[in-house]
């Protein structure tokens, strides 16, 4: 079991000595930091006091069976959501279109359609007002400075206005994105974003 994990902020629930760090989990007893369990995956989110280095992670089920692993942790390790969870679909975004008196409205960039049984895109305007798309992700909140993020649509890099914690959920990062007017007419067109140098996967939107 070996991934890269990105930092969130939170109360410490790993302690590091020497750069070596080490955390035991029982499957039997959610403990504090791990939010959910299935067969294949576990979430967990890990503190903002923790910072790079390989994690030593000891699993323990309720039949008292035990599997340890390494785990390397990034202080940056960008990864964005996709509304079918694919992580390479459609984003799971917000759109927020700012007209010229101030006033907003917000839609998503993809929902799903019962008749079809999938994720369709919602097709974002870009020509009326202005367009900012709300991307959700994880592992980004410690970047350097906001500079450091970078963001292309349909290969035009567009203006990153913020990238950091979103307020209503643990581990979860978001980055606005002002859309360019000069995407209008594209169609689908991926969303490639960069932190600090290291790429997150491409997800998808659909420009009108």
């Amino acid at each position: 079991m070996c991934c890269n994990v990105g930092l969130s902020k939170g109360r410490n629930r790993l302690n590091a000595t020497n750069g070596e760090m080490s955390h035991t989990w029982n499957l039997s007893a959610l403990p504090d930091g791990l939010y959910y369990v299935y067969a294949r995956f576990r979430n967990s989110d890990f503190s903002d006091a923790v910072y790079g280095g390989i994690a030593s992670v000891t699993i323990t089920n309720g039949a008292g069976e035990v599997t340890s692993g390494l785990l390397s942790i990034g202080k940056v390790a960008p990864g964005l959501f996709a509304a079918d969870a694919s992580g390479k679909g459609w984003a799971a975004a917000d759109v927020v279109s700012v007209a010229s008196d101030g006033s907003q409205t917000l839609t998503q960039a993809a929902h799903f359609d019962v008749g079809q049984n999938k994720f369709v895109a919602v097709p974002i305007d870009v020509t009326t007002n202005t367009a900012v798309l709300v991307l959700y992700g994880t592992g980004m909140r410690q970047r350097s400075d906001l500079g450091q993020v970078k963001v292309k649509v349909g290969g035009i890099e567009a203006a990153v206005e913020f990238a950091g914690a979103q307020a209503s959920f643990a581990g979860l990062d978001q980055v606005n994105v002002r859309l360019p007017k000069s995407l209008a007419g594209r169609g689908e067109v991926a969303v490639e974003l960069s932190v600090e140098g290291k790429a997150a996967n491409s997800v998808r939107v659909l420009i009108r």
